[in-house]
């Protein structure tokens, strides 16, 4: 099953801008190929739901909430990118998160493993996390994500 070609001349596999590998067997190749193909569709998956928001005017749910502002529809693009391509974890479960937006605007990404729960909200201004290491809140931490050295950071807390 081959799903994805290597580029011309190349035994590197592209599978977006930025992201390629190179398979050390055939065996793995096929494996991979077919893996990487449904993380293509997890991405193209979440890509779409993030420019949908685009369409949410205010007011969208008639409570009063507020429509994402490009800039974090952008910042989000962004973010679920760099998800993708940290490429931490044999698992499925980091590439589907659920997606949705604030009352503030903002996008938020939520992804759980086992008990453990982290969500993202991206704003226009910045990326801030909730990470919540089981089901007592009370031990929940929140911050700042700066860049993709806080995002590994906080996979590798949520994967085991």
């Amino acid at each position: 099953m081959n799903y994805l070609t290597p580029e011309s001349g190349s035994q590197n596999l592209t599978i977006t801008e930025g992201l390629s590998f190179v398979p050390p067997t055939a065996n793995y190749y096929t494996l991979r190929t077919h893996e990487e193909n449904s993380l293509q569709k997890h991405l193209e998956h979440s890509l779409n739901a993030i420019k949908q928001f685009r369409f949410l005017k205010k007011n969208w749910d008639k409570n009063g909430s507020k429509n994402p502002k490009e800039g974090a529809i952008s910042n989000s693009i962004q973010l679920i990118k760099s998800v993708f391509e940290l490429d931490i974890a044999s698992t499925l479960s980091l590439y589907k998160p659920a997606i949705g937006v604030s009352e503030l605007g903002e996008i938020v990404f939520e992804w759980w493993f086992g008990n453990k729960k982290l969500t993202i909200y991206v704003s226009d201004r910045d990326v801030m996390y909730i990470k919540v290491p089981s089901k007592e809140i009370y031990e929940m931490e929140d911050g700042v994500i700066d860049d993709n050295e806080d995002m590994f950071a906080l996979f590798s807390w949520l994967l085991p």
